[in-house]
């Protein structure tokens, strides 16, 4: 793995892209990441991938089912509106 230093951080297998910035508490936190030992910084880059990759999958299926909640909301008042609906009873279900 390639060891570079960047400004006043060393990094190690990280790339940065040039005029990219991170806020002074990502800053601290990966500062103060860079003082565990090789094996718990690999698990918590991991972790972090693996946890941003989710959130990625998550907003790309919301946004997917965000048209599909209108969809099924517009059916649901036509079926109101049409009387093609019954009343929930609770003590039914």
């Amino acid at each position: 793995m390639q060891r570079f230093a960047v400004g006043k951080h060393n990094c190690v297998g990280v790339e940065f892209i040039m005029g990219s910035s991170m806020t002074n508490l990502l800053e601290k936190a990966f500062s103060e990441a860079s003082r565990l030992s090789v094996e718990e910084q690999d698990e918590l880059a991991r972790w972090l991938l693996a946890e941003l990759a989710s959130e990625k999958r998550w907003e790309q299926a919301y946004s997917r089912g965000k048209n599909r909640l209108a969809e099924l909301a517009r059916e649901a008042v036509s079926e109101q509106e049409a009387g093609e609906t019954e009343e929930l009873n609770p003590d039914l279900l």
